[in-house]
């Protein structure tokens, strides 16, 4: 719903002053037997969080970065 306050009828309106309190860490299914296709989505996605991928495009939608994001991308450039 941030991405929203980015529209032009919704800035003028409307605005988000308190941070978001909910942490939801996202997952993705896989069907079972699909162990390849499951290994290059997890390595995908620890690729997006070493590179700041998920930090930035949170930033571009006008979300601010949660901490999840922000955690995982400092475990992945460790890692």
């Amino acid at each position: 719903m941030q991405g929203k306050l980015l529209d032009e009828e919704w800035k003028a309106s409307y605005h988000m002053p308190l941070a978001g309190i909910l942490e939801t860490p996202w997952i993705l299914g896989v069907k079972k037997g699909e162990d390849a296709f499951a290994k290059f989505l997890s390595e995908t996605t620890q690729d997006w969080f070493k590179q700041g991928l998920i930090v930035a495009e949170e930033k571009k939608w006008g979300i601010a970065p949660t901490d999840y994001a922000r955690r995982m991308a400092e475990k992945a450039k460790g890692s």
